[in-house]
């Protein structure tokens, strides 16, 4: 199967608060992409870098790549397939899905190596250059 992803503009950062802070996250506004994630542990936020300013932790230097299209939750291996293409090639990633797709987030030092890798697989990656 041939996937394509968009790389999205934003630079991102992955931010951590504790489970006290929920009522109090000013959530990004006008924001292309942010994700949270809360458990009893932690809230976990994925947004553009600076956009959490009341965050325990920030780490930053992210890029992320959409895939593009609505797939159905009884899809298998989508993300194996993407994972292992990307583990091949030394690129870790940090998943985020929602109900209709995927995003992958890979750190901008491996935004290069993440687009060549997916490409030699067959893949298609919209905005090489990244």
């Amino acid at each position: 199967m041939t996937l394509t992803f968009e790389w999205l503009a934003a630079p991102l950062s992955i931010y951590q608060l504790p489970v006290a802070d929920a009522e109090n996250i000013a959530f990004p506004q006008n924001a292309d992409f942010y994700s949270v994630t809360m458990t009893c542990d932690e809230i976990s936020i994925v947004a553009e870098t600076g956009a959490i300013a009341t965050a325990a932790k920030e780490d930053a230097g992210w890029r992320a790549l959409k895939l593009r299209g609505v797939f159905d939750m009884s899809l298998t291996g989508i993300m194996a397939a993407i994972s292992g293409v990307l583990a091949e090639h030394g690129v870790a990633l940090f998943a985020v899905s929602t109900y209709n797709t995927d995003y992958i987030l890979i750190c901008a030092r491996d935004a290069a190596q993440a687009s060549r890798a997916l490409t030699a697989a067959g893949h298609v990656v919209i905005s090489p250059d990244a």
